[in-house]
């Protein structure tokens, strides 16, 4: 049974959903998408835990406090303040592209509170952005670009482009609803693009990371290469990697199937122990 609700913080009002039962998992999606990003997921993942997942400040359904500063370190305090307020002890966590970097960082300052950690094609090694990724980051061009030229069209094409492998397992109707909210988002946004931009406090919270670790890569990955994933599983302590094939940025969106057998496997590893 689905319970969405709203829980309200400093760092904002946080809108979150739970559906299954078991052991409870934490789902922590990227940039410009929002916790429907995790939906393929959920009928096969309900049956071996919990699921929680939520929108971050500023994307989806979720509002930005006055606490909330945008950085790596204001994200990691969103998620704390979810399992605290879930009274929750520990949790799994999983996630996705900036979720995995947050998740990975999450894990490294509190390793008591992660059971076992998932990192999906995760900003958890420094590469180089491409150029898109790179014109965000200068001023007054970048605000230009970002707030005024970044339209549907221009928006659908980052999908098309730089996050799906195949464009025709795209899902339109979630990708418009990404737009919607992005759109009336586009500043503090824009300032979380910017203040995520130097992945040196995930970098550095790796080695401190205890949980039992899956690093799940698609193979064709346009927009965070996959010597990332090999970089981040050679720092983490107890880490393996998984590689879908014919993948790109987003495998649970466009490889759900692979994607939950993967993770369902590796969550179920030892819950009879």
């Amino acid at each position: 049974m689905t319970d969405s609700k709203k829980m309200v913080t400093s760092l904002g009002t946080i809108q979150y959903q739970r559906i299954g039962a078991g052991k409870p998992l934490l789902l922590v999606h990227g940039l410009f998408v929002s916790m429907k990003s995790f939906m393929p997921l959920f009928e096969s993942l309900k049956d071996h835990r919990q699921l929680i997942a939520f929108d971050f400040p500023a994307h989806g359904d979720s509002s930005v406090g006055p606490g909330f500063l945008g950085n790596w370190q204001s994200h990691v305090d969103v998620v704390h303040e979810i399992i605290s307020n879930m009274g929750y002890d520990a949790v799994d966590l999983c996630g996705h592209s900036m979720g995995g970097g947050v998740a990975a960082m999450f894990a490294g300052q509190y390793p008591q509170m992660v059971n076992k950690l998932v990192l999906i094609d995760s900003v958890t090694a420094r590469f180089r952005l491409p150029v898109k990724g790179r014109i965000p980051q200068i001023p007054v061009l970048g605000d230009f670009v970002f707030k005024v030229l970044y339209g549907e069209k221009m928006f659908f094409s980052y999908f098309r482009n730089d996050v799906f492998f195949n464009p025709d397992k795209m899902d339109h109707e979630r990708i418009h609803y990404y737009y919607e909210c992005f759109n009336r988002n586009r500043s503090a946004i824009l300032h979380c693009v910017r203040a995520t931009a130097n992945p040196s406090p995930i970098v550095d919270n790796l080695a401190n990371i205890e949980a039992d670790t899956l690093v799940l890569w698609g193979r064709q990955d346009p927009l965070i290469p996959l010597f990332v994933g090999n970089e981040t599983v050679r720092k983490i302590k107890r880490a393996s990697l998984g590689i879908i094939d014919d993948c790109g940025h987003s495998p649970m969106e466009e490889c759900p199937g692979e994607t939950a057998r993967l993770i369902g496997d590796f969550l179920s590893n030892g819950d009879a122990k």
